[in-house]
């Protein structure tokens, strides 16, 4: 966000704020990069379990399922369950590393006085 579009800031941050604010969004990008992966395979593996599942589904309306078909299916599905359970502790640390980046960053953009300019509004003089 830089002041400007639709953007206003208060006033110009001084050096201490500035550096804040670079550590603030350095550590908001270290802890989105391991949740967006996280967040990649987990999407992943829900798509994954919804292509079984309409495939058992399509062979059982076509009667062609069998005891060895479900037996392969629930095997997949416990598979899938079971990377979803592993995941799981990785989740909620990913999940709280980024809610307090996001919150640390919310902090010094408030303290920057960043703040969305209604439409039409020109910057403040000197600051654009």
């Amino acid at each position: 966000m830089e002041p400007g579009d639709d953007w206003a800031v208060d006033r110009r941050p001084n050096l201490l704020l500035r550096m804040r604010a670079r550590a603030a969004l350095r550590a908001y990008d270290e802890a989105e990069k391991p949740y967006r992966c996280l967040v990649w395979e987990m999407e992943s593996l829900e798509a994954e379990r919804e292509a079984l599942l309409q495939s058992l589904v399509a062979r059982h309306r076509a009667k062609k399922d069998g005891a060895d078909d479900l037996e392969s299916v629930s095997a997949e599905l416990q598979r899938i369950n079971e990377r979803f359970y592993e995941l799981s502790e990785p989740w909620e640390k990913a999940e709280a590393a980024m809610k307090s980046a996001y919150a640390a960053t919310q902090r010094v953009l408030r303290d920057l006085g960043f703040r969305e300019r209604p439409a039409g509004a020109k910057p403040p003089e000197g600051l654009s």
